[in-house]
């Protein structure tokens, strides 16, 4: 019986934290229209996205620029989490590109793709947390 209500607390406790962790969490669209770049349409891993924002990397004066679902003004936490769908290709592509990342026009993070990818999962780190 003992065990039992060990069980049943741990489950509380654990259910409790889990909602308090998901409710310290603030997920905002990361994509809500397009500013600047070219449009595609694109089959996507989400059902209501179909189009896309297409960077050619034929020069390093290209670029894609979107807007963000606004974050409220009563929002008071330390930190927000944008999310999108992204993704590149390298198919046709016989050299490296670096890809700079901005937000509100401060540099987050670069990475560079390559026609061999030797990576297939990376993660990009930056100051705050980001």
């Amino acid at each position: 019986m003992k065990q039992i209500k060990f069980i049943i607390m741990i489950f509380f406790l654990v259910s409790y934290y889990g909602i308090f962790i998901e409710a310290q969490t603030r997920w905002v669209n990361g994509f809500a229209e397009k500013i600047e770049g070219e449009n595609l349409a694109y089959h996507s891993c989400h059902p209501e996205a179909n189009l896309s924002l297409l960077i050619r990397c034929l020069n390093n004066n290209d670029y894609i620029e979107w807007r963000t679902d606004t974050v409220s003004a009563e929002y008071n936490s330390k930190s927000v989490t944008f999310a999108w769908i992204a993704g590149f290709s390298v198919g046709t592509s016989s050299s490296e590109h670096k890809f700079s990342l901005y937000v509100n026009n401060n540099l987050l993070f670069e990475f560079t793709t390559s026609p061999v990818q030797e990576k297939k999962d990376w993660r990009l780190n930056s100051e705050n947390g980001a």
